[in-house]
């Protein structure tokens, strides 16, 4: 049997699983949206089939070359098995914002920047889970030119590797959760615009629906 090179990076991801991040950093609105720069959210993606407690868990982020503190997840927070946690900075009803999707976390101490940026995921006993980006110059991924009202959101791709590579992330190609009209690409709440399906290949093995293995 040829195992195609897309085969090969799900089996690897999952030989890996058991001792890797149960959840990533997902998806980052780092440049905000037409309505406002402040516009800005951050979305947790779980890699499990069980809920994941977020209560106290912790965000960083990358300010003058340090990093700080940027929020704190609140106590009785819940990332769905298999699902997304979205933290904005604004709420979905508020003018500032461009999200038709309710946010499970609004606080306003989200805040990107857009060079040099770097967010690390700290679960309650501040163990680091993930990391995204790696701080450098421009964000590796996403859109932005606010003379031509691109906004496209920083996605982790499906197999979502190594985050500080920009290899492990895309910018967004379709708008999904945003308010009618709006021309800003993301998927704030859902699943990433290049997140193909998985196919049962067979015992304990995944691979892209539609790819030969």
């Amino acid at each position: 049997m040829i195992i195609g090179t897309v085969f090969g990076a799900l089996l690897a991801w999952r030989m890996v699983g058991a001792d890797g991040p149960t959840v990533v950093i997902n998806e980052l609105m780092w440049m905000g949206s037409s309505a406002s720069s402040a516009d800005e959210w951050i979305e947790l993606r779980n890699l499990t089939d069980q809920p994941v407690d977020l209560s106290n868990w912790q965000l960083t982020k990358k300010s003058s070359g340090n990093e700080v503190a940027m929020l704190t997840i609140p106590t009785g927070k819940t990332l769905p098995a298999n699902g997304y946690f979205l933290i904005s900075n604004y709420a979905n009803t508020n003018t500032s914002s461009v999200l038709s999707v309710v946010p499970n976390y609004v606080t306003t101490d989200v805040a990107l920047s857009n060079s040099a940026l770097q967010v690390k995921l700290y679960d309650q006993n501040h163990v680091l889970l993930d990391t995204a980006d790696d701080g450098v110059g421009n964000p590796l991924a996403g859109n932005f030119d606010s003379t031509k009202k691109i906004y496209a959101a920083m996605e982790r791709n499906p197999i979502p590797g190594d985050g500080t590579l920009g290899q492990s992330w895309h910018a967004a190609s379709r708008g999904v959760g945003f308010q009618d009209g709006k021309t800003e690409r993301g998927t704030p709440g859902s699943i990433n615009s290049n997140g193909l399906p998985l196919a049962n290949a067979g015992p304990d093995q995944n691979a892209v629906a539609g790819q030969d293995v």
